[in-house]
C-alpha cells in the first residue's frame, strides 16, 4: 500500500483539527494583539480595492466556458493520439529503417523537431514556460520587454497568442503519456493564460472603440481593462477544466501571482469552467489516464468481457458503509484457492498439462515459487502463457523467470516474464482502506502480499457483492473464511484474475 495514499476519513480528520487550530489561534489574539476575540474574525481576510469591472464578468464568463471545452477536448484528443501512437511508432520506425524497440526515442526526437521548428520563427514562444507565464501575467509598460506582445499591434498580438496556443494545445496533447519527464498542469496555464489575455486584448479593444455608458464604469484604482488579468482568470479555468479541480486552484492561483483583488473572478471562471466540463464529461485527465492505463489489453482472450471495471464510486457514503470493519484477509480470496503457476511445482508441468489448467475464464495466473513457499514473483497473461507452449516438447517442462537461476538445464523451459503489480496491499490493511485504492485508482484487482510472498487476491467483483447486500455485513460474519457459505458463494469461480461484466 503506497505510504502517501489519504483515504477520505484521515483528510477529514485533519481538515477538523486544522479548523480548531485556526480557532485557537484566532483566540490568541487577546494576549498577541490586544483585541478582543470575535467570531466574525474567523478566516477574514482583507481584500483592498476591486481593480476589475463589473461588465468584465461576461468575458470571464466565456474563459470560464472556454475552460471547459478545453479540458473535454484536451482529453478526447490526448487518448486519441494514445490509441494510434503505437501506429505511428511502427510506420516511423519503418520509413526510417530503425528498429520497432527504438521508435519511443525516434518519436521523441520527432516531437523536438517540430516542436522546435513551430516555436522557433515567434522570440515570445522560444521563451521557457516559467519566464512566459511571469511575462504573460504583466500589464504593458514602457519598459517592456522587447520580445514581449506589447511592442506589436493589437492585431499582431492576438494572432500571436491565437498560434501559441493553438500549436501549445496540439502539442501538448500528443506529448502528454510519452515517456518524458513532464506533465499537463504547466502546458495548461500556459495554454489558459494565453487564451486568456488574447480575450483580454479583444476586451481592451472593444473599450477603447465605443463609447457606452456601460463600459465607462471605473474602480478605485483603474477605469481600463486589463489584459494581464485576463490571463490570470484563463490559466485557472483552463487548470479547472482539465484537472476538476476548483477550491485549490483559486487559491494556487492567489499563492502564485498576488492577485487578492481578482479572487472573486477567478472562483467565478473557475466554477463556471467546472460546470461546463462536467456537463460534458464526467472524468479528469488523470481518471481517464488511469482507467486507460488499467484496462487489460490481451486481445482475444478478453473478447465480449468488457472491461471489468465494476462501477460503484457513485454509491453514497452510507452503501460503502455497509463494508465490514475488518481487514482485508478475512475477504480476499486466499492462496489455496487461487490458480498460480509454480517454479517448483508438486508435479512438473507438460504442455498439455498446461492447456488443461488454462480452459477456465481467467486472464492472468499469479507466479509463484511454490504454494509452501509463495514467494511472489508478478503475474502472467493467459495469452503471453500460451503463446510460450509454441515449439515445445511433450515431456515435462520446468517454469523459467528472470528472478530465479540455477535451473535444470537438461529440462526444456517455459520462459515467462511476469509482470509486477504496483499497487500491493498488506493483509491486515482495512477493507475501508481498500475500496477507495479500487475507486481512485481505477484498478480491477489487487494482489495481497505478506513479506514478499502471496497471501491472496481481492477484486472489485467481491467488494461490489458486499456493499450491494440488502444488509449490513457484520464483522462477526468473517471469522471463518472456509466456513462462510455465503462468501463462498461470492467466490464461486474466483480462483484468480478475471474481469466481470
Amino acid at each position: 500500500m503506497n505510504s502517501y495514499f489519504m483515504p477520505m476519513k484521515i483528510l477529514w480528520n485533519s481538515f477538523v483539527s486544522a479548523t480548531i487550530a485556526v480557532v485557537i489561534l484566532t483566540g490568541f489574539k487577546l494576549i498577541t494583539d490586544g483585541k478582543n476575540f470575535a467570531e466574525q474574525d474567523l478566516f477574514q481576510v482583507n481584500f483592498g480595492n476591486f481593480s476589475w469591472l463589473f461588465m468584465e464578468l461576461g468575458p470571464f464568463l466565456i474563459l470560464g466556458i472556454l475552460g471547459g471545452l478545453y479540458g473535454y477536448s484536451f482529453t478526447k484528443l490526448n487518448r486519441y493520439f494514445a490509441n494510434f501512437r503505437h501506429v505511428v511508432r511502427r510506420r516511423v520506425c519503418s520509413m526510417l529503417r530503425v528498429s520497432l524497440e527504438y521508435g519511443t526515442y525516434v518519436e521523441i526526437s520527432i516531437i523536438v523537431v517540430i516542436t522546435g521548428l513551430l516555436n522557433f520563427p515567434i522570440p515570445l514562444a522560444r521563451l521557457s514556460l516559467n519566464t512566459y507565464l511571469k511575462l504573460i501575467f504583466q500589464d504593458c509598460t514602457d519598459s517592456a520587454d522587447e520580445q514581449f506582445i506589447c511592442n506589436t499591434s493589437t492585431s499582431g498580438s492576438i494572432i500571436k497568442l491565437g498560434y501559441i496556443a493553438l500549436q501549445g494545445f496540439f502539442l501538448s496533447a500528443y506529448s502528454y503519456g510519452l515517456d518524458l519527464p513532464g506533465g499537463i498542469l504547466m502546458p495548461t496555464l500556459v495554454i489558459g493564460a494565453t487564451t486568456g489575455r488574447a480575450l483580454g486584448i479583444i476586451a481592451q479593444v472593444i473599450q477603447s472603440h465605443f463609447s457606452w455608458d456601460s463600459l465607462a464604469t471605473c474602480t478605485a484604482k483603474s477605469c481600463l481593462v486589463s489584459p494581464s488579468s485576463y490571463a490570470v482568470i484563463g490559466a485557472a479555468s483552463f487548470m479547472t477544466g482539465i484537472t476538476k479541480l476548483t477550491m485549490c486552484v483559486v487559491v494556487i492561483m492567489f499563492e502564485m501571482t498576488g492577485a487578492v483583488t481578482y479572487v472573486l473572478p477567478i472562483m467565478f471562471g473557475v466554477m463556471t469552467s467546472k460546470f461546463t466540463n462536467d456537463w460534458l464529461c464526467t472524468k479528469n485527465i488523470y481518471d481517464t489516464e488511469l482507467l486507460s492505463f488499467n484496462r487489460n489489453e490481451n486481445g482475444g482472450v478478453n473478447s465480449g468481457k468488457g472491461t471489468g471495471l465494476v462501477t460503484f464510486s457513485t454509491l453514497t457514503t452510507t452503501e460503502k458503509a455497509k463494508l465490514p470493519d475488518v481487514t482485508v484477509q478475512h475477504v480476499m480470496i486466499p492462496l489455496h484457492r487461487m490458480k498460480c503457476l509454480c517454479i517448483h511445482p508438486e508435479v512438473p508441468y507438460t504442455v498439455a498439462s498446461i492447456y488443461n489448467f488454462t480452459k477456465d475464464t481467467h486472464e492472468m495466473y499469479p507466479v509463484i515459487t511454490s504454494y509452501e513457499d509463495p514467494t511472489y514473483f508478478g503475474y502472467v497473461s493467459k495469452q503471453e502463457l500460451l503463446d510460450s507452449l509454441n515449439n515445445l516438447p511433450s515431456t515435462p517442462i520446468q517454469i523459467v523467470v528472470p528472478q530465479v537461476e540455477n535451473y535444470d538445464m537438461s529440462t526444456p523451459k517455459l520462459e515467462l516474464f511476469p509482470q509486477k503489480q504496483i499497487i500491493v496491499a498488506n493483509p491486515k490493511t482495512q477493507l475501508n482502506l481498500i475500496i477507495h485504492e479500487f475507486e481512485k485508482l481505477y484498478i480491477n484487482y489487487m494482489c495481497i502480499l505478506q513479506d514478499g510472498k502471496l497471501a491472496g487476491f481481492i477484486d472489485r467483483f467481491i467488494l461490489t457483492k458486499l456493499i450491494e447486500s440488502d444488509t449490513v455485513v457484520e464483522p462477526e460474519c468473517f471469522s471463518d473464511v472456509d466456513d462462510d457459505i455465503e462468501l463462498s458463494d461470492l467466490r464461486l469461480n474466483r480462483k484468480s484474475i478475471e474481469l466481470i461484466t
